[in-house]
């Protein structure tokens, strides 16, 4: 099994004692910033046993297809997507990681529309929260208060996803991990979900107590009126947490 401390590396300084390293993963490199968790981009990829759901997702990847990604932290699944030879829409809001997503998809010359705003259920302004002492590029930042994590002071644009996927003239397949604020992006995006029914996978943050699954479980019996399926990611075959849940679009 590769680990990721044995992929080729080249290490620089940014500023002072700050220093970023470009990782050769196979025919990908990823710039990897030290203290944070940028490493998560790799992860699955090197540990992959078949069944994990970044085997399930990737799995999903088909050339010309159309893939909207939520929670895109540093490209994990954006990157893979772009070039598997989809077209990708990186939603993420967290303005230190989006540095790094861009940096990726310059690294790899790849080309992904990325949205630097976060997904929610109207126009707003939020709030990050983080672990005390965490970095910003933690993918663990939220956007809803969490026990034992403190407001960082900084705070972003938000918009619900209808308003800027209305042009989208196909959409197949959604992954969303936002770390709480799961109801708040699925009520902003409710129309583009019922218009194009893609493949729908998230992580469900109930287990969080950050909302009760009843109120995700709402807005799953609203898109199962249009034909919708829904499933825990184990149904699927997937070894993970129940956590994750699957949306499978059919007819009405």
């Amino acid at each position: 099994m590769t680990s990721i401390d044995d992929l080729p590396r080249r290490s620089f300084a940014i500023v002072g004692e700050y220093r970023q390293e470009i990782l050769q993963d196979g025919d990908l490199k990823w710039i990897i910033g030290h203290g944070s968790n940028d490493p998560l981009a790799l992860l699955h990829e090197m540990n992959a046993t078949g069944d994990s759901i970044h085997d399930f997702i990737v799995s999903k990847f088909t050339p010309g297809g159309t893939f909207l990604d939520i929670g895109a932290h540093v490209g994990h699944y954006s990157v893979r997507a772009a070039r598997a030879g989809m077209n990708v829409y990186s939603v993420e809001a967290n303005p230190e990681t989006v540095q790094q997503l861009r940096l990726n998809c310059y690294l790899n010359k790849l080309n992904i529309t990325i949205w630097a705003f976060a997904a929610w259920d109207s126009r707003a302004i939020v709030e990050y929260h983080c672990i005390k002492d965490a970095k910003m590029r933690n993918g663990s930042a939220s956007l809803m208060p969490v026990d034992g994590y403190e407001p960082m002071g900084i705070v972003v644009a938000a918009w619900p996803l209808d308003e800027v996927c209305e042009r989208l003239p196909a959409l197949d397949l959604i992954k969303m991990d936002v770390e709480g604020s799961d109801c708040h992006v699925l009520d902003g995006m409710m129309g583009t979900i019922i218009r194009h029914k893609p493949l729908l996978i998230f992580e469900d943050h109930s287990w969080t107590g950050q909302y009760d699954f009843a109120e995700m479980r709402a807005r799953e019996r609203k898109l199962e009126a249009f034909g919708y399926k829904w499933a825990d990611a184990t149904a699927h075959g997937v070894r993970c947490p129940d956590r994750y849940r699957i949306g499978t679009p059919g007819s009405t």
